[in-house]
């Protein structure tokens, strides 16, 4: 009301996360040598589907979520990680496209860190999942161990937020078991009969 100001216009910074190209071509790689010309055809006309919705909708996360495991069939996993990645970025509540790229990078890149940092993401977004603590607790005990106790711990965490999961019950016991804790073992297949 008095005067001596100005105002300015200041743009919007977009930080929405930048979609990659779903009109990349399949490429088919020594991974998909198992596939038949028909399997990749196939796979070649479900990305063409896949492709034209998402060209009418960009937004469209499953038909992204699908385009990326068409991509990882047909062993193009640099690909595949852009468009999980993206997806993970775009919908960060999200714990499935995190839960895939665990499994890609553990499984088939072979980049360990950002296997366990995919993993404890899906778990962060969804502690119930519990395929997320299962894989942890087989990368932490048979790839890679960043810390001594992380098998044991990411198993209890697990079972702390999902207390009827059986099998997680059970993948401690047999963890115990075979550290020579037979007591502790023991208490764990207690506890798995008394699930079951």
């Amino acid at each position: 009301a008095t005067g001596g100001y100005t105002i300015k216009e200041i743009p919007i910074e977009d930080n929405a996360p930048k979609a990659p190209d779903y009109n990349t071509p399949l490429v088919f790689s020594s991974a998909s040598l198992s596939l038949t010309e028909e399997q990749k055809s196939a796979l070649q006309a479900k990305a063409a589907g896949l492709r034209a919705q998402l060209a009418k909708d960009s937004s469209n996360y499953t038909a992204w979520l699908a385009l990326g495991s068409a991509y990882k069939t047909a062993g193009d996993y640099a690909q595949t990680a852009k468009i999980w990645t993206y997806l993970s970025l775009a919908w960060p509540a999200d714990a499935i496209a995190l839960g895939n790229l665990g499994d890609l990078y553990m499984n088939f890149i072979r980049d360990y860190p950002k296997a366990e940092a995919s993993y404890l993401g899906a778990i962060r977004n969804n502690p119930r999942q519990t395929n997320a603590y299962r894989n942890l607790f087989q990368l932490y005990s048979d790839l890679y161990t960043p810390r001594n106790s992380a098998a044991e711990n990411i198993l209890k965490k697990g079972i702390q937020n999902n207390p009827e999961a059986l099998d997680l019950y059970v993948l401690l016991a047999r963890y115990y078991r075979d550290s020579g804790r037979t007591a502790e073992a023991r208490a764990q297949y207690d506890m798995a009969i008394v699930i079951a």
